[in-house]
C-alpha cells in the first residue's frame, strides 16, 4: 500500500515506466507468497517463495533508483 501511495506522486512521464514496474513487482511479491502457500509440495512452495524474493529484490532496486532520481524523499525511502 505504501508503494502505491508513493508512486501516485511520480511524474506522469513515469506512468508506464517506473511507476508501473514498481507497482507490478510489489504485487508480485505478495501474490507469489500466497500462491506458494497454496501448493502441497515443499518443492513447489519453495519455488514460489524464491520467485517472491526475486520480485522483492526488483522492488528494492526500483526504490533505490527512485531515490537516486529524487522521485522519493529520504524519509519515504527509509519508511519503505
Amino acid at each position: 500500500e505504501k508503494i502505491f501511495s508513493i508512486t501516485t506522486r511520480f511524474p506522469d512521464s513515469e506512468k508506464y515506466g517506473l511507476t508501473s514496474q514498481i507497482n507490478r513487482a510489489s504485487v508480485s511479491v505478495l501474490s507469489n507468497i500466497v500462491e506458494g502457500n497454496s501448493k502441497t509440495s515443499s518443492k513447489e512452495k519453495n519455488r514460489f517463495l524464491e520467485i517472491s524474493f526475486s520480485s522483492l529484490m526488483e522492488v528494492l532496486c526500483q526504490i533505490d533508483l527512485s531515490k537516486d532520481l529524487s522521485l522519493i524523499e529520504n524519509n519515504q525511502y527509509i519508511d519503505i
